[in-house]
């Protein structure tokens, strides 16, 4: 009489998601076994993981659950978090599950807002840098005044990892100090708006 490991689903697939989101995942570790099945020291590849399990013996027939947590923030790209755990099944002593995706860092323009110093009627210019979504693109652009002007470098819709804006002040603008924003659109599920400010003085 010999306990059986078996876990059904070892890998957790989470796809593609914004950095700073928890992953939370549940892996079922069955006895398939004749014997009680011991688990016991269960650990994580890196400290951003962590791992429970709800019971350090199952019986024949019966099934424990861990319990993982992988906490995503400063995590970017592909990643794969390993939690090890050990048996007494003889042919399989120790075992392996995963947890696998890509982390995206939150869209952002470089400068993160556009400051003018008195520059109406002058452009200022910012770029949008999109570092893992391939299909990545801006379908429309709206400013909160009829006299901010944004005009893409390379047409809206394109696909580009690296997309330029430049942003023009109109004359006519109404008020000594700016407080106003702009929104892109993006065809990205995760971040469908990326807003940005755009402040100062007018004279």
């Amino acid at each position: 009489m010999v306990p059986v490991v078996s876990v059904p689903e070892p890998t957790f697939d989470f796809g593609r998601v914004l950095a700073g989101k928890q992953i939370k995942a549940v892996f079922e570790v069955q006895n398939v076994g004749d014997a009680p099945l011991n688990i016991s020291g269960v650990r994580t590849s890196c400290g951003c993981t962590t791992a429970l399990m709800d019971q350090p013996i199952v019986a024949p027939g019966d099934s424990a659950r861990i319990k993982a947590t992988f906490k995503t923030k400063g995590r970017i790209g592909n990643q794969t978090k390993v939690i090890s755990f050990n048996t007494n099944d003889p042919n399989n002593n120790k075992m392996e599950l995963r947890l696998t995706g890509l982390v995206q860092p939150r869209l952002k323009t470089e400068p993160n807002e556009v400051y003018f110093n008195g520059s109406t009627g002058k452009r200022l210019s910012f770029l949008v840098n999109n570092y893992t979504n391939p299909k990545f693109k801006i379908k429309s652009v709206s400013a909160s005044s009829k006299y901010i002007e944004v005009t893409p470098q390379v047409p809206l819709g394109t696909v580009s990892k690296l997309q330029r804006f430049t942003l023009e002040l109109k004359e006519g603008y109404p008020h000594d100090k700016i407080h106003e924003k702009v929104a892109l659109f993006t065809n990205d599920p995760l971040q469908s708006v990326i807003w940005i400010p755009v402040w100062g003085r007018n004279r």
